[in-house]
């Protein structure tokens, strides 16, 4: 297999690789025995059960145990997560959810069932630094349901160097997205160094601030104008420090193909980002069922050069 670059910092977004099927394997050692056999089918269901219908919360680790990921949904079935990297807390408890123009997946979810997993390979890339590439990652899966009884997929795989999460509509036909509701609430008042957010392609000044700095004023000495601009936001990646640890976080995503880019709406009070689909029309994407749609990913690492080395982005892209 070959897996495409990207054409921009931190990795690939135009390009895309393909979903890997997760491979589950069940050893029947005793098949000729009817009654265990029995047993064991019983036994597998109840299992099946418990995941389906026990709290809706959940935790995995990366391969490492360095990156510790939180999944929960909330008395008002909200769908949330957390990130903690080396103990800090780099991303604490941040909503999910997406709609469309038929379907609200931003809260009065209930929880049809969590799948955890792992994998593991290695790929060759059609060009790149490194001859070889490791994917590894340990994954969370789980299937939520609104009150229509239309279901979506929220899957999160946890690699040893960040998160990548992404939503399936589930179901038949076609669907109208109207809004990703993806939040990134930031463990501190960081140092970043970030574009501001536009509904166009233009280049702008990179800034070095703190996350509380980024303002209407401050995008506009990014961009060197004040229209066309988000109210207050950047554009993807944004690169973190936490002073605090000094460790690295980067914000931005993969696999986006025949889709809207991520812009990142910043509220101050809350600190946090909150994912943005770019242009102004009121539907942003129309979809054929099911539909997975890009990844969003957080890259972490206890030093700078950890977020250029990343293969992050490179591992959620689809193959070329």
């Amino acid at each position: 297999k070959s897996r495409c670059r990207n054409r921009q910092y931190f990795g690939a977004n135009d390009s895309h690789r393909c979903d890997i099927a997760q491979l589950f394997l069940l050893p029947l050692l005793l098949r000729d025995n009817f009654c265990a056999m029995n047993r064991v089918f019983c036994l597998a269901v109840s299992l099946l059960m418990l995941v389906a219908c026990s709290g809706a919360k959940s935790d995995i680790s990366s391969p490492d145990g360095r990156t510790e990921l939180h999944f929960e949904l909330s008395e008002a079935g909200e769908a949330a997560y957390s990130l903690k990297f080396d103990g800090e807390e780099i991303v604490p408890l941040s909503r999910l959810g997406i709609t469309t123009t038929d379907a609200d997946f931003s809260e009065g979810l209930e929880l049809v069932g969590i799948v955890n997993s792992s994998f593991d390979e290695t790929w060759e890339p059609v060009w790149g630094q490194f001859a070889k590439i490791r994917n590894h990652y340990n994954s969370l899966t789980a299937t939520l349901k609104n009150a229509d009884g239309k279901e979506l997929k929220v899957e999160m795989r946890l690699f040893d160097d960040g998160l990548g999460l992404r939503y399936t509509l589930l179901g038949e036909g076609s669907a109208a997205i109207t809004a990703e509701r993806t939040e990134f609430r930031m463990g501190g008042d960081y140092e970043s160094h970030w574009i501001a957010g536009s509904d166009d392609d233009a280049e702008f000044d990179y800034m070095h601030t703190l996350l509380s700095e980024i303002t209407p004023q401050t995008m506009q000495q990014s961009a060197g104008r004040g229209s066309g601009l988000v109210e207050c936001g950047v554009s993807t990646p944004i690169a973190m420090k936490s002073s605090a640890t000094g460790n690295h976080i980067a914000i931005h995503e993969a696999a986006l193909w025949e889709y809207p880019g991520m812009i990142l709406a910043w509220d101050n009070e809350r600190c946090c980002f909150t994912s943005l689909l770019a242009g102004d029309e009121a539907v942003k994407s129309e979809v054929e069922l099911p539909f997975s749609t890009p990844w969003r990913t957080i890259i972490v690492g206890d030093r700078a050069g950890a977020l250029v080395e990343s293969n992050l982005v490179l591992n959620l892209n689809e193959p070329c």
